[in-house]
């Protein structure tokens, strides 16, 4: 008969017999051997999960909305000091009278539709364009060069934050100029014709979108270029950009051969599409270009994609740029 040794298995609750016991290295109970390879400590078997510390949740938590809030105060604080120059009343200025001066055309003269919608369209994609970039290439460099960022990022401001923030700005900027010209074209269209053309309303929020991906161009650059510089290469990408389908056409003549038709092809590939953003075509000379949701769609992806490589690009270079 085997002796007892008195003593209890914390697992199964019998006795434990000589040369049967062990001590569990977690809880420091004597077991059964056997019991202890097969079940294995109760106190690990029955320990709930580790629930995550609500202090830790309630700190991510509080960082993402901080983040948020150190994005829009930039933003905020970008589209009031722009709106205050000089140089966007200036340009809004100019682009109304050229929409109102539109009106010109009589109401029996033929194309006079087409005429106004083209001009109208015209003058917020291109002063829409101008106010963009005369207004963004300064957002980061005046910051820079005044000093005035310092103060910024010393305090719980992030580079990235600051950079989205003044993209958001840039973005809103946008908005304020495009919505104002836009209604004032409805109007004017409305007015005069007595109707209202549901494309217009496609076709400027395409323009917003362009100018917002122009935006997004006009911060990259200026992470690491002057205002010279930025000035320059946003004009140049942005008047590329709309003849986009104009370089495409290069490259399928048979004037154009060899290293030259690649490197027209790179450039129409690594430019944004702009001219594809650009619907007064489909709306002014609709039997040529197609007013197309198809297209449309394409425009915008393909205009997604360059901002968001333009945003992320931004925020690297300017988180190790040396101020």
């Amino acid at each position: 008969m085997t002796d007892n040794t008195g003593i209890k298995c914390k697992i199964c609750g019998d006795n434990i017999a000589t040369g049967e016991e062990t001590k569990c290295e977690t809880c420091n109970e004597s077991v059964h051997v056997k019991c202890l390879q097969e079940k294995g400590c109760p106190d690990v078997v029955s320990r709930p999960a580790p629930i995550p510390c609500a202090a830790v949740t309630e700190s991510s938590f509080h960082a993402f909305t901080l983040s948020i809030r150190n994005v829009f105060l930039v933003a905020n604080n970008t589209i009031v000091g722009v709106t205050r120059g000089v140089v966007l009343n200036v340009m809004m200025v100019l682009a109304m009278m050229m929409i109102i001066a539109s009106t010109s055309t009589t109401l029996v003269e033929k194309g006079a539709r087409e005429m106004l919608m083209d001009t109208g369209l015209a003058s917020i994609s291109v002063l829409g364009a101008m106010i963009a970039i005369l207004t963004g290439f300064t957002l980061i460099p005046n910051e820079i060069e005044n000093r005035t960022i310092y103060p910024i990022v010393s305090k719980p401001v992030r580079r990235w934050q600051f950079v989205l923030g003044k993209f958001f700005g840039a973005a809103g900027i946008n908005g304020i100029t495009t919505g104002i010209l836009s209604i004032l074209l409805m109007v004017v269209y409305a007015i005069k014709f007595k109707e209202f053309d549901s494309r217009l309303v496609m076709a400027v929020i395409m323009l917003y979108f362009m100018q917002v991906v122009l935006s997004s161009l006009i911060i990259f650059f200026s992470t690491f270029m002057s205002w010279i510089g930025t000035i320059i290469v946003s004009m140049v990408v942005w008047a590329l950009g709309n003849y986009s389908y104009f370089i495409k056409e290069l490259t399928e003549g048979d004037g154009v051969t060899g290293a030259t038709k690649y490197l027209i092809m790179f450039v129409q590939k690594a430019l944004p599409n702009f001219q594809s953003m650009d619907l007064r075509y489909a709306i002014v000379n609709e039997h040529v270009v197609k007013f197309s949701p198809h297209d449309i769609g394409l425009a915008f992806v393909n205009g997604s994609i360059f901002l968001i490589i333009a945003l992320v690009l931004a925020s690297i270079i300017f988180s190790y740029r040396e101020l």
